[in-house]
């Protein structure tokens, strides 16, 4: 009995850490405690196998929504899920925060390149566009 719980435990301890390009996080679960960037940021830098997280304003009641338009290099960038939050205590239709999730593949340098637009309107000339130049070490 003994050897077999110690078993479990060196199994289980054996799965913890290491290299996560060997083993990725599926991107369907939360990026908690990820690096985390804006829309002031214009650069990053970011350990491959991780993912990292753009956080920018956001009003979906508006049509509006940001959309990753382009990844340069997609061997050194993927992108991941999307989510929206409003901000706590505000009213229905008020702006909150979109969640933009990208995994760093491998090493290596790519521009991420977001809009923010109706994808109904290809052509608003009020749409916001983004640039992140991302260095995956």
């Amino acid at each position: 009995m003994v050897i077999a719980l110690a078993l479990v435990v060196l199994l289980a301890a054996a799965g913890c850490g290491g290299d996560d390009r060997a083993h990725p996080v599926p991107s369907h679960q939360p990026c908690g405690g990820c690096p985390t960037f804006s829309e002031h940021d214009t650069a990053a830098t970011v350990s491959a196998g991780k993912r990292f997280v753009l956080e920018l304003p956001s009003n979906p009641t508006t049509g509006y929504h940001w959309m990753t338009v382009q990844i340069v290099d997609r061997s050194v960038v993927r992108a991941g899920r999307s989510s929206y939050a409003g901000h706590p205590g505000s009213p229905p239709g008020a702006g909150g925060v979109q969640r933009l999730e990208f995994v760093a593949r491998t090493p290596g340098t790519t521009t991420v390149v977001l809009r923010y637009a109706r994808p109904f309107e290809p052509d608003d000339p009020s749409a916001r566009q983004l640039e992140l130049q991302v260095t995956v070490t």
